[in-house]
């Protein structure tokens, strides 16, 4: 049996693979809005609070509640027209991110065999391949298998049949390439990404890179803000930068999760940069006796700086020394109240002799038993 014949009997074809869960949902589309939900669910979203939040004036009196919603007549067709949807769910289905056969050069993927040549050159095999729904999402692969070709291998001196290994792709998804705006969806799966994004956000002047896993300046990163997409350019307008959409509420928060009630008293939620800021400064006099304003803390604080011996009395503002007559009297000591401490007077007597087994206490003035020596004592 010639080598032609045997590749021939044992080439197994690859099926293609089942298109991924992703757009599933398309079988039961049936117009235009449901393509956008579907394809576009920020997108939607971002429509329908657009239209809540603007000021809706009354329609014409025998108006249709449709031709209201789409505007212009002529739009309308578009919508109603079940033809036009079933074109462009065929379009869509042709050109989605999915398993695509594609014939491969045997060369091109095993690079490092140079002495070697295959016949034939090309097999067959399953790549990810189409068109995502924006420019800000690529097409990849999510899970592969991988398969076997027989193939003759040729060389200067011999031929050979040989199995060799070739990826499969057997799933494919839309993955960002960068985080977008976000949006504060309840029960939604979070988008991946190429690289997660930093819990702590990136300096002024600098974006996240998700290919090079770095903040870089924004004018050398890959993504520049000329490709932002519609999706994210209509959520900046909506809401600024420094805030999320709520689904739930239709309403733009602080991306930061800040509120006013949050901020505490004395302090006020700024609204642009979304963060806490301290009321205007109160008149000489407000703050009570030994206190003084700190526009950081937002507060009146103490005004005195104590030593290390005479604490703080955050009630009173004053230094509060930490011994008093009392304590001195416990040790059998007198209190100085120029530096807070004790002191103890002394002896009349400091060089008394003291017999054989006694010596002399400075403490109580006497001599007293060398077994009653200690540091107390002393």
């Amino acid at each position: 049996m010639s080598p032609i014949s045997l590749m021939d009997m044992t080439m197994r074809s690859t099926q293609a693979p089942l298109i991924g869960e992703g757009l599933s949902g398309l079988d039961t589309v049936s117009n235009v809005d449901e393509l956008v939900e579907l394809l576009y669910p920020e997108y939607s979203l971002v429509q329908h609070c657009l239209r809540r939040k603007a000021p809706r004036t009354s329609p014409p009196l025998h108006a249709e509640d449709d031709i209201w919603a789409w505007g212009k007549p002529r739009e309308l067709a578009l919508y109603k027209s079940d033809s036009t949807i079933e074109v462009i769910l065929e379009e869509i289905q042709r050109t989605m991110c999915t398993p695509r056969e594609v014939c491969l050069e045997v060369s091109k993927e095993y690079p490092e065999s140079t002495s070697h040549f295959y016949m034939p050159r090309c097999v067959s095999v399953h790549r990810c391949g189409g068109c995502c729904p924006h420019e800000g999402l690529y097409c990849t692969n999510t899970s592969h298998i991988y398969i076997n070709k027989t193939l003759v291998e040729l060389s200067h001196r011999d031929r050979s049949v040989v199995m060799v290994a070739f990826v499969n792709h057997t799933s494919c998804e839309c993955l960002s390439k960068r985080p977008l705006h976000s949006v504060i969806r309840r029960a939604a799966a979070a988008h991946l990404t190429v690289c997660s994004p930093p819990d702590v956000p990136c300096s002024t002047g600098l974006v996240w890179d998700p290919t090079s896993c770095l903040c870089v300046p924004m004018d050398t990163s890959s993504f520049s803000e000329r490709e932002l997409e519609p999706l994210e350019s209509a959520l900046l307008e909506l809401c600024g930068p420094n805030k999320v959409l709520d689904e739930d509420s239709c309403e733009c928060v602080c991306q930061n999760g800040l509120t006013e009630a949050s901020c505490g008293p004395g302090w006020r939620l700024d609204q642009e940069s979304c963060e806490c800021l301290c009321e205007d400064q109160p008149s000489p006099g407000t703050c009570p006796p030994n206190q003084r304003w700190d526009p950081e803390l937002c507060g009146c604080v103490c005004r005195a700086e104590c030593p290390r011996s005479q604490p703080l009395n955050p009630e009173t503002c004053l230094c509060q020394c930490r011994e008093s007559p009392h304590t001195c009297l416990l040790q059998g000591k007198r209190f100085n109240a120029h530096n807070c401490s004790c002191y103890r007077l002394p002896c009349r007597k400091p060089h008394k002799n003291c017999p054989t087994g006694f010596y002399y206490s400075h403490y109580v003035c006497q001599c007293i038993p060398n077994h009653m020596r200690s540091e107390e004592w002393n």
